[in-house]
């Protein structure tokens, strides 16, 4: 899914650990923050503007691809958008 088309590799954790909903979609894991505001550098996430926080708003944004994706950036810029999705691949235990 979104973690093997876009070869995503962490997960983008916020300075305040905040997190308003989080769950499984086709084995990725994902999770919502309205802070945008990412703590590590040199990781991948997507990010989308969305008008609402709720979970059914996120995973339609998310199933019609309508998201940005950033690829390890080197430094943290905040863009202004109001949300960020957060993936990682989920260990398999192969």
């Amino acid at each position: 899914m979104i973690c093997d088309k876009y070869h995503l590799d962490g997960v983008e954790i916020y300075n305040s650990g905040h997190i308003n909903f989080k769950g499984d979609l086709d084995g990725n894991f994902y999770a919502g923050d309205d802070l945008h505001i990412p703590s590590q550098v040199m990781t991948s996430w997507i990010e989308m503007d969305v008008d609402s926080l709720d979970k059914e708003t996120v995973l339609e944004k998310l199933k019609t691809g309508d998201y940005e994706l950033f690829n390890k950036p080197q430094t943290c810029s905040c863009s202004g958008s109001p949300f960020m999705a957060k993936f990682k691949r989920e260990k398999t235990g192969e």
